[in-house]
């Protein structure tokens, strides 16, 4: 997705229950954002409008 242009965000580690997804992405460095589950909602809404 990344090489195709997409973005790609990552939910931080503290508000995961297990971190193994988002930590793959986060160390192949391919996340432009990292946000808690609490904020994913939001950002999503921005990036629509």
């Amino acid at each position: 997705l990344k090489q195709a242009g997409s973005t790609v965000w990552a939910q931080d580690e503290a508000s995961c229950v297990i971190y193994g997804m988002p930590m793959a992405i986060v160390k192949a460095e391919l996340a432009d954002a990292i946000y808690s589950l609490d904020d994913i909602g939001r950002h999503l809404v921005e990036a629509c409008l």
